[in-house]
């Protein structure tokens, strides 16, 4: 019987879970219907909250008013259905985030035509994939962060910012942006007028790979030991 090359077996467990470890992880996708918990938010009347999104790793926060969520699926008209009258936002998309018109109640959502900036905070590093926005009005000079666009700024865990980039998609229309960032731990997105983010997809490396690694290297040891 041959016998076992052990470093060679021993290599090849590491580099697979290495492997593993850099291409498995937990993707998480929000789209504002539901809460951490599966809980189903009603715009008008569930106000976002900092615990809405924690068990996920991520809280939204507004750096200046206040955050609201407001259904785009709603309909058009005199007789229409969109809250504030703001059928702009009417997209089809279920709830979407947005920054609450000043003086305005919240239980009447309609997002704010003087911009302001959504912060969204990881806690831990995240692989940011892609974030959908809606209603960015633009003037089609992307280069220039101008008319009613977005300006999105990726920071890394440590608070430095490693990407930015402006968004704009006309009036009533989305869009979005595939990212592919890792070590991610915030981002700022700072509309100069209206609008909204429909979504924001993500992915938190998965730790238990290397809990894999361990288990195999001590089974084959004990096999070898057999032997």
């Amino acid at each position: 019987m041959s016998k076992l090359n052990t470093p060679k077996i021993a290599g090849a467990l590491i580099g697979a879970a290495l492997f593993l470890l850099g291409n498995t992880a937990f993707a998480t996708v929000i789209n504002f219907d539901q809460d951490d918990q599966g809980n189903n938010l009603i715009a008008g009347s569930d106000f976002p909250s900092a615990t809405d999104f924690d068990d996920l790793g991520v809280t939204f926060s507004a750096a200046s008013g206040q955050l609201n969520y407001f259904n785009s699926t709603c309909t058009t008209g005199s007789s229409g259905t969109c809250t504030g009258n703001d059928d702009d936002l009417s997209f089809g998309l279920g709830n979407v985030l947005i920054l609450q018109e000043n003086n305005v109640a919240l239980s009447n959502p309609n997002d704010e035509a003087g911009g302001g900036t959504i912060v969204a905070t990881f806690a831990t590093a995240v692989f940011l994939e892609t974030i959908g926005f809606g209603d960015l009005e633009t003037d089609g000079n992307l280069n220039a962060f101008s008319d009613q666009e977005a300006r999105v700024t990726v920071f890394d865990i440590n608070g430095v910012q490693i990407f930015q980039t402006i968004v704009g998609n006309g009036n009533g229309l989305t869009s979005s942006i595939d990212f592919g960032l890792a070590n991610v731990g915030r981002v700022e997105t700072q509309f100069r007028g209206s609008g909204s983010i429909t979504s924001f997809a993500f992915a938190v490396p998965a730790p238990a790979t290397l809990g894999l690694l361990g288990l195999g290297l001590l089974g084959f040891g004990a096999r070898s030991r057999r032997r």
